[in-house]
């Protein structure tokens, strides 16, 4: 019997993973896995009770019943399967008789999913109904399979009665407050990029939630029910089932794909995971960005589905009192207009004004952001039937215009309202140009969110700017943003700083020359015009320069204030870039790029005011540093020794120590640097310490040794080898022969070191390698074997190697552009430490699976690369080692 049950289960199991991209709902792999296991269930089940009355046991039997995802019939392939035993209250020795027969049986299935289950009498089920969420939830979905009904339906009965009156309320607050928190967890928004498909928002547990809430609104988890009662539209049933279908659907694949339970869909298993579901690359797309377009729009049904059933049990569960003062409270704030709370909505007797006139949307928009209002549910749906009324007058009407410009400059909701505005199909009927941002994917390895969606995370950065500039952590963008007179074409330059993306060549030109039709449209002046056509071609300059160009090199600087002009300009340019980074997604303006843009930003600023340039330099800094250094090493250090080694530093470790703060953090390294390099001999050829970063994406290794040809690149091998990123390198030799770094590290999924790292055995493996001269070749490549290719994308952004003799007065730049791999710094060290070059500065830039290293180098008599042969040469060899496939790996 139980060989029978395995096959068969197993042998659904393979039909669905077999068969699953073919029949594109989820939900009918998703019953037919369950029935499957209910089948077995009940064959276990009917044979305990048969034992058992073999061996005449007295007793009442048991009931088997399937809990969570089990007893809503939505198993995926490697979903856990859960499962409740009843007891009877009194004489309940059959019934435990039966659950350890069934037991036995259920596990010697040997089934490759997780088995949850547990035995209760009916009254301790219950007790935990309306006290813990999770068994609360349980419960509700349960699903009897088989057994005694009668003590299935006492069961039953008890759980609703208890789900009345205070632990009806309790569990209301619970279900908002934990969507909340999971919302928090795992991302607000529905359009991020690495979307998890159950717990994100608009994922399928918002649809769980959905059917609970459904279940205490009207005793029935079925989403039927909410049409039935008129809570949902007909077209919101049908989205609700289709989007469900989908996510069941994908969920499957993405198991069956990892062969475990995972409902993150990681960058690379996009482009297996899409492919596998039949997209392929089309339209200037790739196949992974195609399909996550479509799950964007499953999911955002689903989010709105979720935020209108939960507004009407809110609604409904205000309470008649309650109720009634809220009507009271509902006030005028405008002709036409009146407000319940932060709702606004149009008036009884002007159902029909939005059809009325062009104007009369943005005008209500204008003063909802003004007012830190937003639209109600029903405003919206009026809103979206009018907009299909406008023709292109729309666009050009000047009181829209007007009405558009007051929004961008309204600090309290001017986000909130276009994004409403976005949703109802307003924005694009105004701004055609966005209309092919929807949903757009671009698998950049660098951006969190859609296109359209990181636009909106941007404008919420500067609104917060706009409305409470002092209190920004940073004095910089403090000072910068409270300066700023024009936030109308800073925020209306961040709408259109990536409108230039999906179609084609730069994005940057292309949004530069879309942002100038549009403010010929909405009759911007000529400086206006100009000023919103620089942010928009510049909006990536000062980032691009703060990251891969030396600060400390005057020439850079004058360049920069040269081609920005004002400092008006480099105001908004800076406060655009900050919000730019801000939204990209979180851990992406980490405190080194702060840092870094700081730098930039003083140093222009002096430029443009025709100042000396903000260089920190060591004269003026050591008495400071000297102090600080001596605080962190205590009493007991060395003075004479610790003054000969701050003298021996390079101005350019000194370069960050612009404000107190900055001061403290370089004394913190110039200590332990010091502390580092006091412990080298010749046998202990290397040192380093592993710290926590300032930020929690990120850990810092500070590392001191004999600067060596090739320690750089044996350094970087070593820590490929312990698949260790490295997403910054500062890299410095002192005069006295010793090189000390600080490396900003993460493990390969971006995240910062687990805490009790120890390196402590490569130490000793790297400290080998230098004092006998050989290479790591071989330890680097057994972690190359362990790490998955992205080489899908080679092809739509191949590697690119920029060599600039012109850059720096002293030094060649090398600009590095290529997915980021384990061991690739390691071959890019390793080929110029081949070519005897030496690397002067080292500025890394990794996010995501992408990378932007920026090399000054020299030769070993410290000149320049300047021949043209030499120089493609070199770009070759570059080349030749990053897009060397690791050995082991398929071509």
């Amino acid at each position: 019997m139980l060989d029978l049950c395995a096959a068969r289960i197993q042998d659904t199991r393979e039909t669905i993973a077999r068969e699953n991209a073919s029949i594109p709902n989820g939900l009918l792999s998703a019953i037919r896995l369950a029935g499957a296991n209910d089948r077995a269930m009940k064959d276990i089940c009917a044979w305990s009770l048969k034992v058992s009355a073999e061996m005449k046991a007295a007793g009442e039997p048991m009931a088997m019943a399937a809990l969570g995802g089990y007893g809503r019939r939505q198993l995926n392939l490697f979903s856990d399967i859960d499962i409740v035993f009843l007891l009877p209250s009194a004489h309940p020795e059959l019934a435990e008789l039966q659950i350890r027969l069934a037991l036995y049986a259920i596990f010697d299935l040997r089934l490759k999913t997780e088995i949850g289950y547990g035995a209760k009498s009916s009254e301790q089920a219950c007790e935990a109904v309306g006290v813990d969420l999770d068994t609360t939830t349980a419960f509700i979905d349960c699903r009897f399979l088989a057994g005694n009904r009668p003590l299935y339906d006492r069961m039953r009965e008890r759980v609703g009665k208890r789900l009345r009156g205070e632990k009806r309320r309790w569990l209301i607050k619970e279900l908002l407050g934990k969507r909340e928190e999971r919302l928090s967890r795992h991302g607000s928004s529905v359009y991020m990029l690495e979307p998890n498909i159950k717990e994100s928002a608009g994922g399928l547990r918002d649809l769980h939630t959905i059917s609970w809430l459904s279940y205490l609104l009207l005793g029935d988890t079925r989403l039927r029910a909410l049409h039935a009662e008129r809570i949902w539209t007909a077209s919101d049933l049908r989205a609700a089932r289709e989007s469900r279908a989908f996510l069941l659907w994908a969920r499957n694949e993405l198991h069956a794909l990892e062969g475990r339970r995972i409902d993150q869909m990681r960058r690379p298993k996009q482009n297996d995971l899409a492919r596998r579901l039949g997209y392929e690359n089309s339209g200037g797309f790739l196949a992974e960005e195609n399909f996550l377009r479509d799950y964007y729009k499953q999911a955002r049904d689903i989010d709105d589905l979720a935020n209108k059933v939960v507004g009407e049990i809110q609604r409904l569960d205000t309470g008649l009192f309650q109720g009634m003062v809220l009507r009271l409270r509902k006030r005028r704030i405008a002709p036409h207009i009146e407000a319940v709370g932060e709702s606004a909505f149009l008036d009884d007797e002007s159902k029909d004004w939005f059809k009325k006139a062009p104007s009369h949307i943005f005008q209500m928009a204008a003063l909802l952001a003004e007012k830190g209002l937003r639209f109600s549910e029903r405003a919206k749906s009026r809103l979206r039937l009018a907009v299909k009324r406008y023709d292109a007058t729309y666009q050009s009407d000047p009181l829209n215009r007007d009405y558009f410009l007051r929004i961008l400059r309204a600090p309290l909701g001017m986000t909130r309202i276009l994004r409403q505005l976005y949703e109802t199909g307003a924005l694009t009927a105004f701004l055609p140009e966005w209309e092919h941002l929807f949903c757009l994917v671009r698998s950049d390895f660098y951006h969190s969110y859609t296109v359209d969606e990181h636009h909106f995370k941007c404008l919420e950065e500067a609104q917060k700017l706009m409305a409470r500039p002092r209190d920004d952590p940073d004095p910089r963008v403090a000072g910068a943003a409270s300066r700023i007179v024009r936030w109308d074409l800073v925020n209306l330059a961040l709408l259109l700083h990536d409108v230039g993306k999906g179609l084609g060549g730069a994005h940057a030109l292309r949004g530069a020359q879309i942002a100038d039709r549009v403010a010929m449209r909405l009759k911007l002046g000529e400086d206006d015009r100009a000023d919103l056509r620089f942010l928009v071609y510049s909006h990536l300059k000062m980032s691009h320069v703060a990251q891969r160009r030396d600060l400390m090199d005057d020439r850079v600087i004058l360049d920069f204030a040269r081609e920005i002009g004002t400092v008006d300009r480099l105001r908004m340019l800076f406060v655009h870039t900050v919000c730019d980074f801000r939204g990209v997604g979180p851990g992406a303006y980490t405190d080194w790029r702060a840092q870094l843009l700081g730098m930039l930003y003083d140093s222009a600023e002096a430029a443009l005011k025709g100042r000396p340039l903000a260089h920190t330099e060591k004269p003026q800094i050591l008495p400071a540093l000297r102090q600080a250094t001596l605080e962190r090493l205590g009493p007991e250090a060395d003075e004479a020794a610790m003054d000969a080694f701050l003298l021996s530093l390079p101005d350019r470790y000194f370069a960050e120590a612009a404000t107190a703060a900055d001061l403290r953090e370089v004394a913190r390294r110039a200590a332990k640097h010091f502390e580092l390099i006091r412990k080298l001999t010749e046998q202990n050829r290397i040192e380093w310490e592993l710290l926590d970063g300032d930020s929690g994406n990120y850990s810092e290794l500070l590392i001191a040794s004999h600067d060596v040809p090739g320690v750089f690149a044996r350094i970087c091998g070593a820590l490929a080898s312990k698949e260790i990123n490295i997403l910054s390198a500062d890299v410095h030799s002192t005069t006295d022969g010793y090189a000390i770094d600080l490396l900003r590290v993460t493990d390969t999924g971006y995240k910062r070191l687990p805490a009790g790292f120890r390196l402590d055995r490569l130490k000793r493996i790297l400290n080998d390698a230098l004092i006998s001269g050989a290479d790591i070749d071989e330890l680097v490549a057994k972690s190359r074997k362990r790490a998955a290719p992205l080489n899908h994308l080679k092809l739509h952004r191949p590697t690119r190697v920029d060599i600039d003799a012109e850059a720096s007065d002293t030094d060649t730049v090398i600009d590095i552009f290529a997915l980021d791999r384990t061991g690739l710094l390691y071959d890019i060290a390793k080929t110029l430490y081949e070519r005897n070059l030496t690397i002067n500065l080292a500025k890394i830039s990794t996010a995501s699976y992408q990378v932007v290293d920026s090399l000054y180098v020299t030769d070993t008599e410290g000149n320049k690369i300047y021949g043209a042969s030499e120089i493609e040469s070199l770009r070759k060899a570059l080349i030749q080692a990053i897009d060397a496939e690791p050995e082991g790996k398929p071509q």
